[in-house]
Formats: C-alpha cells, sequence, structure tokens
C-alpha cells in the first residue's frame, strides 16, 4: 500500500499468475537449461499489449507542448536523441557549477535553470560535438550487431574501451563535458 504496483502485481489482477507457480523477470529455467516464458514477468507484461502501447507521462506532456518524443532502448541513455543526454549533463554541470547565492529563491532559481538549458550554455556547437559523441554510441551498437555479437550495454562498453573511448555520460564523459564548459568559461 502507498507504492506504485509491480509487474506481479499487475499480471495478477489481470489473471495471468498462477499462484501455484513461481515467477521470476526473466523466467525460470525447466530441468532442461530452458527459460520458460510462462514463468517470465517480462514476457508476461509483454503479453499485455495496452502496456506496449502505452505513451510515457514525458511522451504525452511532450504530446501536449506539440513535441514528438521518441523512446530509446533501456539503459542506453547515450544513444538518446541525437546526444540530448550530452545536453541534459552540461546542463546540470554548469547549474551545479553556479554559486550557492544565485540558487537562493525560487525565482533566482528558476532563472538559473533556465539560463542552463540556454543556448549560452548549450551552444549549437557543443550539441554538434554530443551528436558527433552518440552516433560514435550508435556505430558501437550497430558493429556489435552486425558480427552477431550481443549489443547489450555492457558489450558496447567492452567494445568501446577496446577502442579507447568511453560510455557512460555523466560519470566517464564528465570530463568531455566539462572541458567545453570550461572552455566556454575562458
Amino acid at each position: 500500500m502507498g507504492r506504485s504496483k509491480g509487474c506481479f502485481q499487475i499480471l495478477w489482477e489481470r489473471g495471468f499468475i498462477d499462484l501455484n507457480k513461481e515467477y521470476s523477470m526473466d523466467g525460470i529455467k525447466d530441468e532442461e537449461g530452458e527459460i520458460d516464458k510462462s514463468t517470465s514477468l517480462n514476457y508476461l507484461m509483454s503479453q499485455c499489449f495496452d502496456f506496449v502501447n502505452e505513451k510515457t507521462m514525458l511522451q504525452h506532456v511532450g504530446e501536449g507542448l506539440g513535441c514528438i518524443i521518441d523512446r530509446s532502448p533501456k539503459c542506453t541513455p547515450e544513444v538518446a536523441g541525437d546526444g540530448i543526454e550530452y545536453d541534459w549533463a552540461m546542463a546540470k554541470l554548469w547549474y551545479r557549477k553556479q554559486d550557492l547565492n544565485k540558487k537562493k529563491g525560487k525565482q533566482k532559481f528558476a532563472e538559473l535553470v533556465k539560463r542552463a538549458v540556454s543556448s549560452e550554455v548549450i551552444t549549437m556547437e557543443r550539441t554538434r560535438a554530443f551528436s558527433r559523441r552518440a552516433r560514435l554510441n550508435l556505430l558501437s551498437y550497430h558493429l556489435l550487431e552486425k558480427d552477431g555479437k550481443s549489443a547489450t550495454p555492457l558489450d558496447v562498453k567492452k567494445f568501446k574501451k577496446e577502442q579507447k573511448t568511453h560510455r557512460n555520460i555523466v560519470d566517464e564523459d564528465c570530463g568531455f563535458v566539462a572541458k567545453l564548459l570550461r572552455k566556454a568559461s575562458s
């Protein structure tokens, strides 16, 4: 009570759950080592077509503002929206570097946030650099899939490490974003 419903609860309410069976997110392996899809909460949720086609809150709000928002694969922020995650990282880093005095008060806070996401901080030059970085990540996924290898975020990280690049935007690419921010400050 007082918490969001989980997959199990939603599936139970819809009659997908047999209480005499065990379930897990990916499914339970049988005696032969094969995963039984009927015990996979992820698989059962994918059978609920209203969930598959349901819009996210971000998509709903975006449409109300006249925007089209497309979702990227889970756990892959580095390939989202032509480098949009890098733009957010730039805005966050810029905001965090500002003095506390500039953040105090509702009006000062709102002005600072607007400035953080403005073209003053997120310039066209930076956006293009972020877009190039995002395309490199997409290329990594593409090359892995082309070679018949799995393309999980962990595999891409290993692949890119072999290529001497970084994967994580805020943690590993913080230096890249911070470098552009320092360049603008000077």
